[in-house]
């Protein structure tokens, strides 16, 4: 009976020993290379890639092991924006890693962030969008989206619109002014644009949640001057404090608060991050 217990005592060291030298044994090129690759999602779910938010479904086909080809959901486009103000669409999207010296920078991606691995690279990687201007801002805006109110949990999970586009979009926010005010949109949104009530005031002004272009803001609306037929229809969702603040995470001067055609927002000025709280 001893010698049969020590038999299977040995039969299940040599087991053990054969399972940890196979966990210790080193990974081989084409395995490690599959590890890579499969670590590499080809459907971007709440990722990033050089900055800029990714919408969910956006397909980023791995080209070589520098360049990635980025496939937007129909209706979302990337927009650049350059040092002197000019607004471009860059209607081909990829990504490329370029070394300034020998041997390439890759592609790669990490908790939930796709950019450029320094690799063998003997200068310095850098990443960019194709065609993209130098120092340029991007955003990635949903066409399909048009100015319209938001909902409690769109408000929660949009970003701001940035004080660029409130600018860009102007005409965009005239006319939204036109349909709700009729003729005396002008002088309805000049009102709310220098009060300096910071509550909303169902009989004076209110401050609503809105959303376009995937973006939200907060809109002051001239309850005097409204068509009384939205004012009954009820479709806004009021924001109790319209007081909003910015702050300059990065950057040099600028990132004020500011409004203009009704909408809140921050002039950046030469902060490269400025970040809007409404309290």
């Amino acid at each position: 009976m001893k010698k049969i217990g020590l038999f299977f005592i040995a039969l299940s060291l040599l087991f053990s020993c054969n399972s940890i030298d196979e966990l210790n044994e080193p990974q081989n090129e084409a395995t490690s290379q599959k590890i890579i690759e499969n670590s590499f999602p080809r459907i971007s779910v709440a990722s990033k890639i050089g900055g800029v938010n990714l919408p969910d479904g956006t397909i980023m086909d791995k080209i070589d092991d520098s360049n990635i080809k980025i496939t937007f959901p129909k209706g979302y486009e990337l927009w650049q924006l350059s040092e002197k103000g000019r607004f471009e669409v860059i209607s081909e999207s990829s990504y490329t890693c370029t070394c300034s010296g020998e041997n390439g920078c890759n592609v790669f991606y990490v908790k939930g962030e796709y950019g450029c691995s320094h690799g063998s690279c003997t200068g310095s990687c850098t990443g960019k969008f194709k065609n993209s201007f130098t120092h340029a801002r991007f955003y990635v805006l949903n066409t399909k989206s048009e100015m319209q109110p938001a909902t409690n949990e769109e408000f929660d999970n949009l970003p701001y619109l940035p004080g660029e586009l409130v600018t860009h979009f102007s005409k965009k926010f005239e006319e939204y002014a036109q349909v709700i005010y009729g003729n005396k949109y002008i002088s309805a949104v000049n009102y709310v644009d220098k009060s300096s009530r910071k509550t909303s005031d169902i009989n004076d002004i209110m401050f609503v949640k809105m959303k376009m272009y995937g973006f939200k803001f907060v809109y002051s609306i001239n309850t005097k001057e409204l068509n009384q037929n939205l004012m009954k229809s009820n479709s806004f969702t009021m924001v109790d404090d319209g007081k909003h603040s910015c702050k300059c995470e990065s950057g040099s001067s600028g990132c004020t608060a500011d409004s203009s055609w009704g909408i809140k927002y921050c002039e950046g000025g030469s902060c490269t991050k400025c970040t809007m709280t409404v309290n």
